[in-house]
């Protein structure tokens, strides 16, 4: 199992599950559909996401992030990294 370095225990709860959903978004290394991204983090960040609820908490996350954008095409949404612009 891959540990994040960004997730730690003194985290919020909601801060954990952004670490989770970005790092998943950021090993995935492309706009990827939601299911991917869920398989990833399930596989790889079992252990800091709570059980019965973690695919709400990443859908979650993922409405409420700054980091995170929805695109859908097609039929399908996909989950991206934002890319800023300065």
């Amino acid at each position: 199992r891959i540990r994040s370095p960004k997730v730690k225990n003194n985290t919020s709860l909601e801060e954990q599950v952004e670490n989770v959903l970005v790092g998943s978004l950021e090993a995935l290394g492309k706009p990827s559909k939601i299911i991917d991204v869920a398989r990833h983090a399930y596989d790889n960040y079992e252990g800091e996401l709570r059980p019965y609820q973690w695919q709400y908490d990443l859908r979650w996350s993922a409405s409420k992030s700054d980091k995170v954008v929805s695109i859908k095409v097609g039929r399908n949404s996909l989950w991206a990294l934002k890319i800023w612009e300065e």
